[in-house]
């Protein structure tokens, strides 16, 4: 059987309810790494020992916390720490043109390269290619009523569309053109927060640093993956209402 250590009940200044107060106790250990998942906690009786608090306080308390997902409570065995649960959030983008022309703005797009170029360590590790191999890549900024609002920088594996790189993004989006070239299409999205460079800035068009939303989205095509983007959007120009 575990055996667990019981420290005296930290106070804290705020005014807390008892049953609170022993949330808070078991809280502080798990964050604190002492009572790791799936270890088991003092029984109910030893909490009311140790802490000098009713037992309905603590069986309220350890109620509470296994309502919560902090705890597992099996029925003659005892209280164990869960396991936090993974939740996934579904993120759905509309593309750049149909959020403009949706607002009722005026949307254009400038192509600064469409070619095929050598891959570095990360993005080759990213599409899953050798290192130093090449990759069509295109680089385009998307504007609003003329603004710089999105950067997209998008790695295209050949073998799988060899003719992306004959494409004219000028006219359609690569991504209306991967959707409809491809089957089977899913996306995996990371996201971050930069502080712009001097390359975001020039393309960008902004005048000093600036917080911008980073997303990286990897795209597949059945069991295959396709592509891999950095899509950047500066913060004060573009809100996304999920």
């Amino acid at each position: 059987m575990n055996t667990m250590e019981i420290t005296s009940l930290s106070v804290d200044r705020r005014p807390q309810p008892l049953y609170q107060q022993v949330k808070s106790y078991v809280l502080d250990h798990i964050q604190r790494g002492s009572w790791p998942v799936h270890s088991k906690i003092p029984s109910e009786h030893t909490l009311v020992r140790d802490l000098g608090m009713s037992r309905m306080t603590i069986h309220r308390a350890l109620r509470e916390l296994t309502q919560e997902g902090v705890l597992t409570r099996i029925q003659g065995v005892g209280t164990y720490i869960a396991k936090p649960e993974v939740h996934e959030t579904h993120l759905i983008l509309p593309s750049i043109e149909s959020y403009i022309t949706l607002r009722g703005n005026s949307y254009s797009k400038s192509v600064l390269f469409h070619q095929k170029d050598p891959l570095d360590t990360e993005q080759a590790i990213l599409l899953g290619l050798k290192e130093g191999s090449e990759a069509y890549r295109s680089y385009v900024v998307h504007k609003e009523n003329g603004v710089p609002v999105l950067l997209e920088d998008r790695y295209v594996v050949p073998h799988v569309v060899p003719d992306y790189i004959d494409q004219d993004f000028t006219t359609m989006s690569s991504e209306v053109f991967l959707e409809a070239r491809c089957s089977l299409l899913s996306h995996k999205y990371q996201l971050s927060v930069q502080i712009s460079d001097q390359e975001i800035h020039h393309f960008m068009e902004l005048d000093h640093p600036t917080p911008c939303l980073c997303i990286g989205k990897r795209t597949w095509t059945g069991n295959q993956l396709l592509s891999t983007a950095r899509l950047l959007y500066p913060g004060n120009r573009i809100q996304f209402n999920c």
